[in-house]
């Protein structure tokens, strides 16, 4: 029932964009329920309250969240499928290892490796690419700062930006490859060499 509970979920996540969902999440729990604020990054005379920024900030991040939650399940669902039917499971549960050992330390570890590298890709683009849910909210980001100098043609802003989205790519890129050894027992450091698998 989880596994088709997961998939609705993941069909869902793929096809609601988030524009859509950000809409859906503030008509819902902001103007109906009234839990949460609609938009802005605080409410007047609140500039400096955390709790506030937090309240604010709910909204927002769970309309990113979600989405990429969805395309995250969906990947690591395809790739549990793809591992449990490895020779080195059958060899685990031959000695002895439960079921639940076998899923969370062998086969979710090797399901994680495409995840990584979807990580790494996507932290680049929620930094520069929120610019839609940035203006649904009202929060003034780098995606804002991005849409709003492409706008108004300010060069200087907008090299800016890309630079630091740059970084952001390769630090994030560097964080992966750090990542993979870990998931991976195969990939090892071997002195000065690069990584081998």
């Amino acid at each position: 029932m989880s596994d088709r509970l997961a998939m609705l979920f993941g069909f869902i996540g793929f096809s609601v964009p988030a524009f859509v969902l950000g809409y859906w999440l503030q008509q819902i729990f902001a103007m109906r329920l009234l839990w949460l604020p609609p938009s802005s990054m605080h409410a007047p005379a609140k500039e400096g309250n955390i709790l506030d920024l937090i309240q604010h900030m709910i909204l927002p991040v769970s309309t990113v969240i979600l989405g990429m939650l969805a395309y995250y399940l969906k990947f690591i669902r395809n790739g549990m499928l793809e591992v449990l039917g490895s020779q080195y499971l059958l060899t685990a549960r031959a000695k002895g290892v439960s079921n639940r050992g076998v899923i969370y330390r062998h086969a979710l570890k090797n399901a994680l490796i495409p995840i990584i590298t979807l990580i790494a890709l996507d932290i680049p683009a929620l930094i520069g690419g929120s610019a839609i849910i940035e203006n649904i909210f009202n929060w003034y980001g780098l995606g804002y700062l991005m849409l709003h100098s492409a706008l108004r043609r300010d060069l200087p802003v907008l090299i800016a930006i890309i630079l630091v989205l740059s970084a952001f790519i390769i630090v994030a890129n560097w964080l992966a490859d750090m990542l993979y050894s870990v998931a991976d027992p195969r990939v090892r450091r071997n002195g000065n060499k690069r990584y081998q698998i």
